[in-house]
């Protein structure tokens, strides 16, 4: 039996700010040593804090609507980690780019949880 850490749902919190496109709230969920790492199939880049808010800022700058299938979760003494399929459309429901994975770890508890890496596959087409 999976042990109760109190950081199950903190993930809720973070794709709801994602979806409405609330940099103020994302940037207190990010911890501040936060690592992301984002694959194409012909690079890789890793972000940082300040690289990683600066990309989600340059990302809302269009009105848009994002949606994340949540595939599964996990958790690792008090990390949650939440693999999901990630999507984004225009207003007229036309999709913006293709599939990303996303793995998502939190850690801490359900009242402070911070995002510690998140790691994504981007440029996907499924089968």
């Amino acid at each position: 039996m999976v042990k109760d850490n109190g950081v199950h749902m903190a993930y809720i919190k973070f794709l709801a700010a994602w979806k409405n496109q609330d940099i103020c709230d994302l940037k207190k969920m990010l911890s501040q040593d936060i690592e992301v790492r984002i694959s194409y199939s012909d690079k890789q880049i890793v972000l940082d804090y300040p690289r990683t808010v600066k990309l989600l800022e340059k990302r809302f700058e269009i009105q848009q609507d994002w949606h994340f299938d949540i595939i599964q979760q996990y958790t690792r003494e008090d990390e949650n980690i939440i693999v999901t399929n990630i999507t984004r459309e225009d207003s007229n429901a036309r999709l913006l780019e293709p599939l990303f994975l996303s793995i998502f770890t939190f850690k801490g508890d359900s009242n402070n949880s911070q995002l510690i890496r998140l790691h994504i596959e981007a440029e996907l087409n499924p089968i």
